[in-house]
């Protein structure tokens, strides 16, 4: 079974999960890489029952998603003069270039009502909000620039998750790792944090090419 192996040195013993649609393997330089490919084998039921579960669909002309609850529809016109949303339908000229600019714009106006919000709750101010596509982070902060990245996908989540992961990136700006310091502090500021961000690993979405 193909997978994708990782070595950290700081990890003393192998761990194996299923990302968008693939098998990843994070382990020790020290361990063998036999005893690697045992471990996978040995897990292959699971692997492929998760599999299963995160087949991947992408978006195409005609899809149908949802948006906070609402439901869309996707259709492509290539000589459109503008991408934009009509009574529930998403208009766009291509599914790459203009589905990405108008999915970010889309989800940064949702996002930034909740991002100032919870700046206000925790009086961190000064933090400058970005948006972009990504595929293995839901948000990143880099307090040396005073920005914080949340994943466009969230746009096909709920207040409850885009919440979870601005806290999350929020708390960043305390610690700089995800020690269980940090961890406390997000459960302090959000208490059903681990809640909310579980139900990430069961969403379907579809994404783009």
């Amino acid at each position: 079974m193909e997978y994708t192996l990782i070595r950290k040195r700081k990890n003393k013993k192998a761990y194996l999960r299923v990302k968008d649609g693939a098998v990843v393997v994070t382990a020790p330089f020290t361990m063998p890489k036999r005893e690697i490919d045992q471990m996978v084998e040995g897990n292959k039921a699971w692997i492929l029952e998760q599999l299963n579960k995160q087949k991947v669909s992408y978006f195409e002309d005609g899809t149908i998603f949802q948006v906070l609850h609402e439901t869309y529809t996707l259709k492509v016109y290539p000589d459109l003069k503008k991408a934009g949303i009509n009574n529930h339908v998403l208009y766009v000229k291509n599914l790459d270039w203009s589905l990405k600019e108008i999915l970010k714009k889309w989800f940064y106006s949702i996002a930034i009502q909740r991002f100032d919000l919870i700046s206000q709750r925790l009086n961190i101010h000064g933090y400058t909000l970005k948006i972009g596509f990504y595929k293995s982070k839901w948000g990143s902060c880099t307090p040396a620039k005073k920005i914080i990245t949340l994943n466009a996908y969230l746009l096909f989540t709920d207040i409850e998750i885009i919440d979870a992961i601005i806290y999350h990136e929020f708390a960043h700006t305390k610690y700089f790792n995800h020690s269980s310091a940090f961890y406390n502090q997000v459960l302090t500021w959000y208490p059903s944090y681990y809640i909310h961000h579980k139900r990430l690993n069961s969403l379907h979405y579809p994404r783009i090419k």
